[in-house]
């Protein structure tokens, strides 16, 4: 797809490996470290919303790991306490995961 914004997407990889991540979150691709916008060692999962109304729900971490730890909060998000268009993720494995 050429424009991530055309429709409404979940977008999972961090804007150092996903194009369509950068693209959502209005980052030259590829953004790693600490240009990613993402803070080390940890995830996030952002909603954002588009001028033409459509949004985009980003799911991406710091590290591989990071992301699956994300992913995780999305995929059990009964477990958590999700609110707002941002939530930082953070742990150290898939079981001791924390959410801001």
């Amino acid at each position: 797809m050429d424009d991530i914004t055309a429709q409404n997407a979940i977008i999972v990889g961090g804007p150092c490996v996903n194009t369509a991540a950068a693209a959502a979150l209005g980052l030259s691709y590829p953004a790693c470290g600490a240009a990613s916008s993402i803070p080390e060692n940890q995830a996030i999962i952002k909603l954002v919303e588009h001028a033409n109304g459509n949004v985009a729900l980003v799911v991406a971490g710091w590290t591989a790991d990071d992301t699956r730890r994300a992913s995780r909060v999305v995929a059990e998000s009964d477990k958590y306490a999700l609110s707002g268009d941002e939530a930082i993720v953070s742990g150290t494995t898939l079981t001791d995961i924390s959410v801001e």
